[in-house]
């Protein structure tokens, strides 16, 4: 089995995530607009290494980075945490990987900060996310109906929110 770790995001993975982010496939289902100039990509690195209420990961397997995992939101106080993931890496995609990542980081969560919930924001148009987060336990706790607008087709979409419980 490929030995799969997280690694706390720095400066040094600013290229390989940069190339990423390159993919407009990718930039889609994760909800970025815009392509971001290398400064830009730069200056959100550094703010992800500042921030210290909440967690951005990459992850590596075999000591290759594939993608990234973290949370937008890290609620100590009402004990739930919303987080995101995805495999940049197209070659590691539709592997495992996702799934082992998900289920590592979310045992990594409920140890460390002893959560009652983890939930995700999907777009109803991220297909294998929704499979990824259901597969592992996730269930739809809302649907906020025509909220992400794409500009590529000109149509509305759904914003799912999936929810995990952890007690």
């Amino acid at each position: 089995m490929e030995n799969l770790i997280f690694k706390k995001i720095s400066l040094d993975y600013k290229g390989i995530i940069y190339n990423w982010i390159k993919d407009p496939y990718l930039r889609k289902m994760i909800g970025t607009r815009s392509f971001p100039s290398l400064e830009e990509h730069r200056i959100w690195i550094e703010n992800k290494i500042k921030d210290t209420k909440n967690l951005l990961f990459v992850i590596e397997v075999n000591n290759k980075p594939v993608g990234i995992i973290g949370t937008n939101t890290l609620d100590l106080y009402n004990k739930n945490a919303e987080i995101y993931i995805y495999i940049g890496d197209s070659k590691k995609k539709n592997n495992g990987i996702g799934t082992r990542s998900l289920q590592k980081f979310i045992k990594y969560l409920n140890e460390k900060y002893e959560l009652n919930k983890v939930n995700a924001r999907i777009f109803s148009y991220n297909i294998p996310s929704i499979k990824l987060f259901e597969k592992n336990g996730f269930i739809l706790e809302a649907r906020l109906k025509k909220q992400i607008y794409l500009s590529d087709d000109g149509l509305f979409y759904d914003l799912l929110w999936y929810s995990y419980f952890l007690k």
